[in-house]
């Protein structure tokens, strides 16, 4: 085998070389755009999951102030009747009043425990949903990314591939054109066409 046809066979060695690592590169690439998209993906889930727990969180210190609030009003209704009871204000429209009012104090008190706990679920919740929903849209987007690598692999071996034939077969071709010939009634001739040896005996000078 001569040496264009070596040089050649060693380029499209290359090229095949240069293909098979393109491959290997954009299937590290897929497999970490698809890590990062399970992640993204458990992220989303995990966002949802605290809001979750945040919410019931809220629900149950709401409850538990709720219980408290309800025994002060109770133990501070019994303290008054107790009172009306020896004596103090007893019958009178003004202890009567005092007791009625601490019962609206205590039903306002609760209101405002429940509307304060259920603004902040519904903030716990909307920043859940946004976190996840973020979260949700970056895996997908990183699933695009993986899949336009992998779409993209076939058309970079390919053009690796052709264009390394290309450059084999160019380079075979300048390459033959320049290596030395044989003729008839001379040895091997030079690009040139100038004579590398001469095989005519004496007799032969004028042939």
């Amino acid at each position: 085998m001569g040496v264009p046809a070596l040089l050649a066979g060693s380029m499209v060695a290359g090229g095949v070389m240069s293909a098979y690592g393109q491959k290997m590169s954009a299937g590290a690439q897929s497999s970490y755009y698809n890590y990062l998209s399970q992640t993204s993906m458990m992220n989303a889930d995990l966002a949802k999951a605290a809001g979750e727990q945040n919410i019931r969180a809220v629900g149950a210190a709401a409850a538990d102030e709720m219980r408290r609030t309800t025994e002060r009003v109770r133990s501070t209704v019994g303290a008054q009747k107790v009172a009306m009871v020896s004596g103090v204000g007893i019958g009178s429209r003004s202890g009567q009043e005092i007791i009625k009012n601490t019962l609206t104090q205590g039903n306002l008190d609760e209101q405002a425990i429940n509307m304060n706990a259920e603004m902040k679920q519904k903030a716990i919740f909307a920043g859940a949903e946004m976190a996840s929903f973020n979260a949700t849209t970056q895996a997908g987007g990183y699933q695009l990314a993986g899949a336009n690598v992998r779409a993209a692999l076939p058309f970079q071996m390919a053009s690796t591939l052709l264009g390394s034939a290309t450059q084999a077969a160019s380079s075979y071709y300048i390459m033959s054109q320049y290596a030395p010939k044989k003729t008839a009634g001379y040895g091997n001739i030079g690009s040139l066409g100038t004579p590398l040896t001469d095989n005519r005996g004496p007799g032969d000078l004028w042939r």
